[in-house]
């Protein structure tokens, strides 16, 4: 009987891979009118991460070698925008070398974050870590939280067991009102944990609040089409909510802050040309706005000198 069931997973488990079935921890969809490493393939799994991007490990070790001064840390804003290079590019023309090294990673929240900063980043002593969070936490895309999709992969990644998973998940969220990825209180809890783990191994922590171009009544439609929320109307004020948060915590925490979202022209035009189409992520211009602005952030708090070479 043991032989017989044996046999049967491992031919269940043989049919489900011939055919193609695969139910991955990491997204294959993101808004259109992004430019950089939005290809699917780019993600790869991982136990305490949910998924990497296929950069991640390489930049991880480079990072090890390199030590340096300045680590970004954030989402697809970050790991597929150039902001950081446009950044390099001003302190280069003031004669300095930025050490830095970006290890955003598409899609992630501030679970991954701050798993991320515990396990990989602080091991590498930067001295200021740059971290853009509020996208990823208020999508409700998954139809579960992060902290639960984390107990879920933890399994191994055989084809049975994606099944199984899949069903549970279909099962147990709740379609009508699926929950965030992070609910606003742990979203506040993560920021404050990735601020005070930093400054408790000696870096400066910098929070980025995540900058729009939305407008009532012209939201894009693919995100709810795609079910990164539940409804168009919700998108400004849940968006605006985790803005908020950030801005508190930096006030609460004393961390210096960074708020394209306040510091970026009002409404119109001259915002919307800062972002790509989805309104998410930054266009050319956006990315040159942004860095100019890190560099008055980081010159601001005499912080330049001790993330240049």
């Amino acid at each position: 009987m043991l032989a017989g069931l044996v046999a049967s997973l491992v031919i269940a488990e043989l049919v489900l891979r011939a055919a193609g079935f695969s139910f991955e921890p990491y997204p294959h969809l993101y808004p259109r009118g992004v430019a950089r490493g939005a290809a699917v393939g780019t993600f790869v799994p991982d136990p305490d991460l949910l998924w990497t991007s296929s950069s991640y490990e390489p930049a991880v070790r480079a990072a090890r070698t390199s030590r340096p001064a300045l680590v970004l840390l954030g989402d697809s804003c970050t790991a597929w925008g150039d902001y950081d290079e446009r950044l390099a590019a001003m302190v280069a023309v003031r004669g300095a070398n930025l050490s830095f090294s970006n290890l955003a990673v598409g899609g992630w929240s501030t679970f991954q974050g701050l798993r991320a900063l515990r396990r990989d980043i602080l091991g590498l002593e930067p001295r200021v870590v740059v971290m853009y969070f509020g996208w990823n936490d208020h999508w409700t895309r998954f139809g579960i939280e992060d902290a639960g999709a984390a107990r879920l992969w933890s399994f191994p990644r055989w084809r049975l067991v994606q099944l199984v998973q899949k069903l549970w998940i279909a099962l147990h969220s709740d379609r009508h009102d699926p929950p965030p990825r992070v609910q606003p209180t742990d979203f506040r809890e993560n920021l404050r944990a990735m601020v005070q783990l930093a400054r408790n191994r000696g870096a400066v922590p910098v929070l980025v609040t995540a900058a729009s171009s939305h407008r009532p009544g012209e939201e894009p439609s693919f995100l709810r089409e795609e079910n990164y929320l539940k409804e168009l109307d919700d998108l400004i004020p849940l968006h605006q909510q985790y803005v908020s948060i950030v801005r508190q915590v930096a006030e609460a925490e004393g961390v210096i802050l960074c708020d394209p979202e306040r510091r970026f022209p009002a409404a119109g035009a001259a915002r919307d040309e800062l972002f790509r189409p989805d309104g998410i992520h930054l266009s050319d211009a956006g990315n040159q706005a942004l860095a100019a602005l890190l560099l008055e952030t980081l010159s601001s708090h005499d912080l330049l000198k001790t993330v240049s070479q």
